[in-house]
């Protein structure tokens, strides 16, 4: 799956082999294409071709870390683009993350596990938390007391960090797989999952302290799956739905959820994030791929220079909105199976089954 991310400094974005990197100002700093897997590793990967799957910058802008399907990890020094470290993964990675003080590179993969890795050394990495359920997202609190992680199982994981075999809580009350969290404050959690609801949370004490359901326009009986939440200012934050062509923007006021904005989209947005003053939207429209937003007035940002060098650059496009193309959401909510029914039809083929043997032994017999 192509990537596209972004901080303060820098924005980047690849696909195949291919990492391009820009400055904020549109300025082509650094591109590169990472080693071919060995014979071995394609093998053991059943003869995929090669994909960047995720990426992510340290949030001073100091490294830039990559992860490919072959569970390979790249790291690279961003003052002078030096690739520093390769390392592997056990499993394939769903998402990344720096510490607070990023000496330590946390990777959550698809098993329900979590693995730090030492800037430093870059070696193996060394489990921290697991789950009994595939991780969705992780977040870790602005202190770095604490890592937040959720799952497919509806649950919510304060962890304590580093000492992460104490588990500080559970934030509960979703009915369905959570998608998708923010990190307020030191106190405050917001959390989107796959039963419409956004809630707010003092991730603490573990207390709900708002919840707000979105609801299906064509069914107001049937929820709207959240996709992503992501924080614009301190009490603001930005909404995307499952299959929905909109941003919503909702303010916390007196620790309840209140709808600030709405913007309609020309086609369904799947992420975004923001980087200095700006909040940029990917859509699945592969001529026009990202829009830029203020993120504060939510005014749009036409003459923006990453968007023109991400726009124009079709392969990357297409790559990025084919990787769209299976329902991924579909997979992530529970299926049940009625195993009552068959065991007692298996019973009763038994049973008479049985019952004809007997009759024959005493037709013999008689």
């Amino acid at each position: 799956m192509p990537f596209i991310t972004a901080c303060r400094d820098f924005l980047s974005f690849g696909y195949g082999q291919n990492i391009y990197v820009y400055s904020t100002c549109g300025d082509s700093v650094y591109e590169t294409q990472i080693s071919n897997p060995t014979d071995d590793e394609i093998k053991k990967n059943n003869n995929h071709s090669l994909e960047l799957i995720q990426a992510a910058f340290s949030p001073s802008c100091k490294h830039l870390v990559v992860c490919d399907n072959f569970k390979r990890l790249f790291l690279w020094d961003t003052s002078n683009w030096k690739a520093i470290g390769e390392s592997s993964v056990e499993r394939k990675c769903v998402k990344i993350l720096f510490d607070v003080s990023e000496s330590k590179l946390l990777i959550a993969d698809r098993s329900g596990d979590v693995f730090e890795y030492d800037m430093e050394s870059f070696g193996a990495g060394k489990l921290v938390l697991g789950h009994l359920s595939m991780l969705l997202d992780i977040k870790v609190c602005p202190t770095g007391r604490y890592l937040i992680t959720s799952d497919r199982d509806e649950k919510i994981r304060i962890t304590n960090y580093p000492n992460s075999y104490n588990i500080h809580g559970y934030c509960l009350g979703h009915t369905e797989f959570v998608s998708t969290l923010e990190v307020l404050s030191d106190r405050l959690l917001i959390s989107g999952a796959g039963d419409g609801s956004i809630r707010l949370w003092d991730y603490q004490t573990q207390q709900q302290l708002s919840v707000t359901f979105e609801k299906d326009d064509k069914n107001q009986s049937k929820e709207s799956c959240i996709r992503k939440v992501c924080g614009l200012e301190p009490n603001t934050i930005a909404v995307l739905l499952f299959g929905k062509c909109l941003l919503k923007v909702y303010s916390v006021i007196d620790n309840s959820l209140k709808v600030k904005h709405i913007v309609t989209l020309t086609s369904e947005p799947v992420d975004m994030f923001v980087y200095g003053d700006m909040l940029t939207i990917i859509t699945l429209d592969a001529s026009n791929l990202t829009y830029v937003f203020d993120k504060r007035s939510l005014q749009p940002v036409s003459s923006n220079d990453l968007v023109k060098i991400v726009n124009s650059n079709e392969t990357f496009c297409n790559q990025f909105v084919k990787s769209f193309e299976t329902n991924e959401i579909n997979t992530l909510f529970k299926q049940w199976f009625d195993n009552v029914e068959m065991y007692v039809k298996r019973k009763k083929e038994r049973e008479d089954k049985e019952m004809q043997t007997k009759k024959r032994k005493e037709e013999i017999t008689g």
